[in-house]
């Protein structure tokens, strides 16, 4: 379903948009100026295991304007993407599953990621060991009674890695300035 939301009004590289792609880009802009540049296609098109945690966090400012268009357009003719947009849109469970994937990738794959695929970081196989100790402490963490610790300020599922490395120190960096942004 998270595929189906991207095709409906995304335009990022290597993808175009389906459906009422186009229609939605330009809706976007108007009502939503913020949000009519967002860029999905690289995330969709991965075959990373995180690329939905990746997409959703994309994905999760524009539920609110999707819901607000596909609404807008049920009077025109039958669309299957956006009307099963629409109708995933509405499920409570659905966007439950948004906002717990968009945590997971804000507060552990994200970092997880450029741990593991900078070519700024360099972690030898001891290193990259101990984060996936702490990955495991993660997840244990989530099926017990401490799974809303992740919501607190500052949470850290694993101390920074090398924090006295120049390459580390630039990805931490890189890090919080997409968080900011």
């Amino acid at each position: 379903m998270i595929r189906s939301m991207c095709k409906l009004g995304h335009d990022g590289f290597g993808a175009y948009a389906k459906g009422d792609g186009p229609e939605v880009r330009l809706w976007l802009e108007e009502k939503y100026p913020e949000l009519g540049n967002a860029k999905l296609g690289r995330a969709e098109l991965a075959s990373r295991q995180d690329w939905v945690l990746e997409v959703s966090e994309k994905l999760h400012p524009l539920v609110e304007p999707l819901v607000t268009y596909t609404v807008q357009t049920l009077v025109l003719k039958e669309n299957v993407l956006r009307d099963s947009v629409l109708q995933r849109l509405s499920m409570r469970p659905f966007e439950m599953y948004l906002h717990v994937c968009t945590i997971m990738w804000a507060c552990v794959f994200q970092e997880l990621r450029a741990l593991t695929n900078s070519n700024k970081v360099e972690l030898n196989p001891m290193e990259l060991h101990d984060v996936f100790d702490h990955l495991r402490v993660v997840g244990t963490e989530l099926q017990g009674a401490q799974a809303l610790a992740i919501l607190d300020a500052g949470y850290r599922p694993w101390p920074k890695a090398k924090p006295d490395d120049q390459g580390c120190v630039g990805m931490y960096a890189d890090l919080e300035m997409n968080i900011v942004n």
